[in-house]
């Protein structure tokens, strides 16, 4: 079973990755390279805070559902499950970006790197 769920992880991974690919591809349209590690940093701080924000959301969410339960209270609409489901899609949707945006700022370092070895030379 545990071989099964690795497996379709992995799958998920590859498949997220390629989103990221994606996504940074649009970035590199929009936005800039960083002009300096410390907006690489702030822009990566500021993703994974948005990140968190949304997954703490969705927590706030579980927690009031599970409150109805523990109260035998109906959430006969599913709205705590629903708007769990959605931030949880908003927070997929923010880690995403937040992947984007770290590999922007590799790729920015490992340009600047191989600029600076070709000097050298």
């Amino acid at each position: 079973m545990i071989t099964k769920i690795n497996k379709r992880i992995k799958e998920l991974i590859t498949s997220i990755a390629r989103q990221a690919e994606a996504e940074l591809e649009k970035a590199d349209a929009i936005y800039p390279e960083f002009s300096s590690p410390h907006e690489a940093y702030a822009v990566i701080k500021e993703r994974i805070e948005k990140t968190r924000n949304e997954l703490d959301t969705a927590k706030v969410f579980l927690w009031e559902y599970w409150n109805d339960i523990k109260n035998n209270t109906s959430d006969k609409d599913h709205v705590w499950l629903t708007s769990l489901y959605n931030h949880a899609f908003c927070c997929a949707a923010e880690a995403l970006v937040l992947a984007a945006t770290a590999q922007k700022a590799v790729d920015k370092i490992t340009t600047l790197k191989q600029e600076e070895k070709n000097e050298l030379f």
